[in-house]
C-alpha cells in the first residue's frame, strides 16, 4: 500500500497521480505499464514515485482496493432500504450494479486485476478473503431472519453463487453477448430459484 508520504500530499496532487495511473493501467496491457508513463502523465519527477509507492504492483493494488472500497460503500448505502428482505435487494442489485459499472471503470480495473496479473505470478488470494468478509457484513446489515437457519459458511457460499451469476450475466451484457432485459430476466429467475432452495434447505 502507499507510503505515508503519499497520504500527506495535498488532495489535488494525490488525485492527479491516481487519475494518471488509472488511465495508464486501463489504456495499456499490465505488462506494458511503466513508471515513466505514469510520472510523465502525472507531471511528477520519476524519483518521487518511490517516495509514494514501493513499485507498480503496490500502486495498482492501491487503485484496485480503493475502487473496491467505493463499490462496497455504494452497496452498503443501497441495502439500507431493504431491511429484512435480502432477496429483493439481490434482485434489484442487478440494475444497480449495471448502472454503477456503466458509469465507472471498476469493471475494467477488476478484469485487469484478475486476468492480466495472475499469469505474472501475482497472488489475488487476499481478494476472496476480503469479499467473504464483505458478504458477511452485508448479510448482517440486511437483518434478514429468513437466513438464520444457514451456517456462516453456507451464507457466504450463497453470496458467492449470487455474485458469480450476476457478474457472468453483466459481463455478457457489456460484451454485447446478451441483451440487458434478457440477462436481467435470467438473473431474477435464478434468484427466485435460489430463494426457494434456501427456504426448503434443512434447518439445523
Amino acid at each position: 500500500m502507499p507510503k505515508s508520504t503519499f497520504y500527506r500530499l495535498n488532495a489535488a496532487k494525490r488525485r492527479r497521480i491516481e487519475m494518471a495511473a488509472r488511465e495508464i493501467f486501463l489504456r495499456h496491457p499490465y505488462r506494458e505499464v511503466t513508471i515513466s508513463r505514469i510520472v510523465d502523465m502525472a507531471g511528477i519527477p520519476r524519483g518521487s514515485f518511490y517516495q509514494y509507492f514501493e513499485d507498480l504492483e503496490d500502486l495498482f493494488q492501491y487503485l484496485f482496493e480503493h475502487a473496491v472500497e467505493l463499490y462496497e460503500a455504494y452497496v452498503f448505502e443501497r441495502i439500507k432500504h431493504y431491511k429484512g428482505d435480502v432477496f429483493t435487494f439481490l434482485k434489484d442489485s442487478f440494475e444497480g450494479d449495471y448502472a454503477y459499472l456503466a458509469a465507472s471503470d471498476f469493471h475494467e480495473l477488476k478484469r485487469k486485476f484478475f486476468r492480466e496479473r495472475q499469469p505474472l505470478g501475482v497472488s489475488v488470494d487476499f481478494f476472496q478473503k476480503r469479499r467473504d468478509e464483505f458478504y458477511e457484513s452485508l448479510l448482517e446489515a440486511s437483518e434478514d431472519e429468513s437466513l438464520n437457519h444457514l451456517a456462516r459458511e453456507e451464507k457466504i457460499k450463497l453470496m458467492r453463487l449470487v455474485t458469480h451469476t450476476k457478474v457472468t450475466l453483466l459481463s455478457k451484457v457489456f460484451l454485447g453477448e446478451l441483451d440487458y432485459d434478457e440477462a436481467h430476466d435470467d438473473y431474477v429467475f435464478y434468484i427466485d430459484l435460489i430463494r426457494r432452495g434456501v427456504e426448503h434447505y434443512p434447518h439445523a
